[in-house]
């Protein structure tokens, strides 16, 4: 509501409010300006301004609007003292308040006195006099204190009560510095040593080399002869400041935020000095999502006892009701793997019922998330990830760095997990430092898939169901986070989902490749299926293409399965799942991101190659048979990491997914589209092809009908055979 609609409504309604108090020759701040209140005509009053001397002619109504808008003060008689600025004191320490009572005391004797109040010094000394008698006072003050304590009483007492009294040191005029320009110049010089981490002792030094050095200077000695001699010693030369100087201006002239940004970090002065604000909770589930990567402590053991090491967790909570919405356990290093996983948990229903004590009702979060809160890890902050939002349809919100109080909710999540690793058998704890002191520690005797359902139970049996004060109805009263799921269910609607063989199309590593006539190549794994002629042939491909920058297309893939890929057709809307050519097609069995990488790397250094089928495939073999020698010798206490990586990085599935032979995906049920502007598209299974063992065009692979052309043939009927040789799937793959 504006300021003139304001004093309209209060004008109309003048008899629902009471009159200002304001007499003739009252002093009156409007809207910053003072005015002198001159006379008043019915229910109106002449203003004079005192600057301009103009004249305001205002209602009563109007009055009482611009006062409730805080744009009008006024005092009851003419006083020196201007209105208060909103930095009055209206909360006072215990000695300042009896200070101010004091005051008010003889302020008081002395205006409600029989004979008057009188501005006169020996009467005022007279009452004073008389009340330090009555009140035991042995210092009382001088007359004058009394008068100016009688004027702040009749500017301000009506307004803030005893607070009137108060010494207002902000209100002060500032005072410059006593020292010359060149001694605060080393005072700054000596703050900066501060700041940087030294001592107050070594900012003295500082400031002393400062002045030493400016002595020695011909402008330095030229200047010693026009300063007074009070900053000046017995040999005639400038004198530092001095040690209780510079102390006094670090402590009282240099803001806490300032020394600790200095000494120890900006980020570290915003954690500890910075105020926040409280969020109201989400509307319901999936709606805002915090993510986080940890690594557990707790060593997680093979079938035969061998260590593998520990463990990484990401997980995923929710914010309007702090239910776990879904995780990850792999031996991945941070990266966008382990991430798959997790969201792939988090979004489908979860399948628990094979865990002891446990049914797939009990953990019943499922749905598409709407805004993700990730930090700036690689694993998060990634081209992959971003892609993944577009197709599944949620927001990316990227925090500051080294803020995690941002998303406090999965830190205290995993504060918890940490404590429940500790409880296990095998657990390093925080560091080695106390993990000494334990001297008869548990051996580790988890495997990966045991520490997974642990963690599965502990988060439905435990972390679920545990009261949290901040979900609570009633302020202060728990709630678990099972019961505020419930309660927030009639805001919630799952919507419609993607098909868990769609997931890895939509969600996967992604990167764009071109499609040229022997397939598609990624990592130099070369992958083909007829269905990429129809790309080839179609007219909106060569309009795409130019001479510089050929077509890309869309690739997504499983990092734990580079067997095949996803490759988006968008001419048709359509999800092509294209295997690997023959060629790659026995290499690529099982090969996770993380062995092909190993493998390349082997190879590179043993022989020079990298792209050799053959070649990679016996390094796989090799690096494989190593690794499980290793763990039957049990020679090595703890195997290397990138070895264990290489030989369980494809186990650490959460959900599998098999596409089921010769069925259609989307059969069913609604079709969730790639993007709020993109139609679903339709997917086409590796299944419905089925490569031919051998690699040469032959005549005996191909139907009767076929082989035999008709001499009288036309030009349609070549173009039909030939089509439906690329039909059958008879190609040199190479």
């Amino acid at each position: 509501m504006s300021a003139a609609l304001a004093i309209q409504d209060s004008a109309a309604s003048d008899s629902l409010y009471p009159r200002l108090r304001i007499a003739p020759r009252d002093v009156v701040w409007l809207k910053g300006e003072e005015c002198v209140a001159q006379s008043r005509h019915g229910n109106k009053w002449l203003l004079v301004k005192l600057a301009t001397n103009e004249t305001v002619v205002a209602t009563d109504g109007e009055l009482m609007g611009l006062y409730g808008a805080g744009q009008l003060k006024w005092r009851s008689r003419p006083t020196k003292h201007q209105p208060l600025s909103p930095l009055a004191p209206s909360v006072m320490m215990e000695a300042a308040r009896s200070d101010a009572l004091r005051k008010h005391e003889y302020v008081r004797y002395v205006s409600e006195h029989p004979d008057g109040y009188r501005t006169s010094k020996p009467w005022v000394k007279d009452r004073i006099a008389e009340r330090a008698a009555q009140i035991g006072d042995k210092q009382p003050p001088s007359p004058g204190s009394v008068i100016n304590w009688k004027a702040l009483h009749d500017a301000y007492f009506q307004e803030i009560g005893l607070a009137a009294y108060a010494a207002r040191h902000d209100l002060k005029g500032k005072r410059g510095s006593r020292l010359l320009p060149i001694m605060q110049k080393a005072i700054e010089r000596a703050i900066d040593r501060y700041l940087q981490g030294g001592s107050i002792i070594d900012a003295h030094a500082e400031a002393r080399k400062f002045i030493h050095d400016f002595n020695q200077t011909a402008e330095g000695k030229k200047y010693c002869q026009m300063v007074p001699s009070k900053f000046l010693r017995k040999d005639g030369t400038l004198a530092a400041p001095s040690f209780s100087t510079l102390r006094r201006e670090i402590s009282h002239k240099t803001s806490p935020f300032v020394i600790q940004a200095g000494r120890v970090g900006r980020h570290s002065a915003r954690k500890k000095f910075t105020t926040y604000q409280t969020r109201s909770l989400p509307e319901r589930p999936y709606e805002e999502v915090e993510v986080d990567f940890t690594p557990m402590d707790v060593l997680l053991v093979a079938e035969n006892g061998a260590q593998l090491g520990r463990p990484h967790l990401v997980a995923f909570l929710d914010r309007a009701t702090r239910m776990v919405l879904g995780f990850s356990v792999s031996f991945d290093v941070p990266t966008y793997a382990a991430v798959i996983e997790g969201l792939k948990h988090a979004t489908y229903r979860k399948e628990i019922g094979h865990i002891d004590g446990l049914r797939d009702q009990d953990w019943p979060c499922m749905g598409r998330i709407e805004r993700l809160f990730i930090d700036n890890g690689m694993e998060f902050a990634n081209t992959h990830l971003r892609t993944a939002a577009a197709q599944l349809g949620f927001e990316i919100v990227r925090l500051p760095p080294r803020e995690p109080w941002l998303k406090g909710l999965v830190e205290r999540f995993m504060g918890e997990a940490a404590k429940f690793a500790h409880r296990l058998p095998g657990t390093t704890h925080s560091n080695a430092v106390q993990h000494r002191e334990y001297e008869d520690a548990d051996l580790p005797v988890l495997t990966l898939s045991e520490f997974r359902d642990m963690v599965t139970k502990w988060i439905v049996t435990v972390h679920n169901v545990n009261p949290n004060r901040m979900l609570g109805k009633v302020p202060g009263v728990a709630r678990a986070p099972i019961d505020a799921w419930r309660d927030k269910l009639d805001k919630f609607d799952v919507p419609s989902l993607p098909e868990k063989e769609l997931f890895i199309a939509l969600a996967g590593e992604h990167t764009e490749r071109t499609v040229q006539k022997y397939g598609v190549e990624w990592d130099h794994i070369r992958y083909w299926r007829p269905e990429l002629d129809r790309i080839l042939t179609h007219p909106d491909h060569s309009l795409r293409s130019t001479a510089k920058a050929p077509a890309q297309y869309h690739v997504h893939r499983d990092p734990y399965d580079l067997s095949k890929i996803y490759l988006h057709n968008p001419h048709a809307n359509e999800v092509i799942e294209v295997p690997a050519v023959q060629r790659w097609a026995e290499y690529t069995i099982g090969l996770t991101a993380h062995q092909h990488r190993l493998c390349r790397q082997h190879e590179l250094v043993r022989e020079g190659q990298r792209n050799d089928p053959d070649a990679l495939m016996k390094a796989k073999a090799s690096m494989i048979e190593a690794g499980r020698g290793a763990l039957r010798s049990g020679t090595r206490k703890k195997l290397e990491r990138n070895l264990v990586r290489f030989l369980y990085g494809n186990r650490s599935h959460l959900l599998e997914a098999e596409i089921a032979l010769g069925s259609t995906p989307y059969s069913g049920g609604v079709q969730m589209p790639l993007s709020p502007v993109v139609r679903t598209p339709s997917f086409i299974a590796s299944a419905q092809y089925t490569a031919k063992p051998n690699s040469t065009v032959s005549t005996a692979n191909v139907p009767a009908e076929r082989a035999t052309i008709s001499s009288d043939g036309d030009d349609m009927d070549e173009i039909e055979r030939l089509a439906g040789e690329m039909a059958s799937g008879v190609r040199t793959n190479d």
